[in-house]
């Protein structure tokens, strides 16, 4: 019985691995709507890996500690990818309002500062 319930994670793990690379790379999406399937595919992802591989399965045998370990993680883990998300598109932001060549010159004048 465990090596079906490996086989069953591996087998949707690498499904759900390829479905988000497939998406990439043949641009079935773009934009939010590639932010939000990858998303998703990530948190499923993440689901299959607790369940599969990692036994937690919010049966009645878990103890507290766990449960409430599990959300904290998962509650860094959103706030890593939100908050990345963020700087990502404040920093998009603010140097879309720039000349190439104001672009070019912030980025050298930073090199020279050691800021790279």
């Amino acid at each position: 019985m465990t090596r079906v319930k490996y086989m069953t994670g591996f087998l949707l793990s690498l499904i759900l691995t390829l479905v988000a690379y497939v998406s990439v790379t043949d641009r079935l999406a773009s934009g939010f709507q590639l932010i939000v399937l990858l998303s998703v595919l990530a948190v499923v992802q993440a689901a299959v890996q607790l369940i599969f591989f990692l036994h937690v399965d919010g049966g009645s045998g878990e103890s507290r500690d766990r449960r409430v370990a599990l959300y904290v993680m998962l509650g860094m883990i959103l706030i890593l990818i939100v908050g990345s998300i963020w700087i990502m598109r404040n920093m998009n932001y603010n140097m879309i309002q720039l000349s190439p060549d104001a672009k070019n010159k912030v980025m050298l004048d930073q090199y020279d500062k050691g800021g790279f």
